[in-house]
């Protein structure tokens, strides 16, 4: 399980992923609502990720998270 800070995002800002179990090897998607990668970040351990956001337009996004090991989690992000 996973916590995601702030929702709603401020474009510049970013937001932080905290996951509730350290996780090696982790792939972080950002969709638009189009279906079309807007971003893309990769981390090695921990528990907290931040996830700058520059450049993205007003509205709502996908955030995937994408472990080496075990099952993707995908969540909505309203970016304003």
């Amino acid at each position: 399980m996973s916590w995601w800070l702030p929702n709603p995002a401020r474009n510049g800002d970013g937001f932080l992923v905290r996951l509730s179990s350290p996780m090696d090897d982790v792939q972080v998607l950002v969709m638009d609502a189009g279906g079309r990668q807007v971003a893309e970040h990769h981390f090695q351990g921990g528990t907290e990720l931040h996830i700058p956001l520059n450049g993205l337009a007003t509205g709502i996004y996908q955030v995937g998270i994408l472990p080496r090991e075990g099952r993707a989690t995908w969540r909505k992000l309203l970016v304003h």
